[in-house]
């Protein structure tokens, strides 16, 4: 029975998208992304076909993180005003 993977592209994009806001990409190798996560780039290419593949899918998680957590609106009286107080709240983070 093959193991168990205990890094998944969850994790990966995760730390793809720290790394990226730490260091930019200068320092976006899968070598530093390894480091982050603390493991080999092993994971990170069985889950991705090359660091292409990765960026493509990190720009996808960004988009997605940024369309639930910062254009999100609630039930408001005012979603504008919603939507620029979680953009402030996600600049400030």
């Amino acid at each position: 029975m093959p193991r168990q993977r205990t890094i998944l592209r969850e994790n990966i994009l995760g730390a793809s998208m720290e790394l990226l806001r730490t260091s930019g990409f200068k320092q976006f190798t899968a070598r530093q992304i390894a480091i982050k996560m603390n493991s080999s780039t092993q994971p990170i290419y069985k889950e991705f076909k090359n660091m292409e593949d990765l960026k493509i899918g990190l720009l996808d998680y960004v988009k997605q993180y940024l369309t639930e957590r910062v254009y999100s609106t609630q039930e408001s009286r005012d979603p504008l005003m919603e939507v620029c107080k979680n953009y402030i709240l996600f600049a400030k983070k």
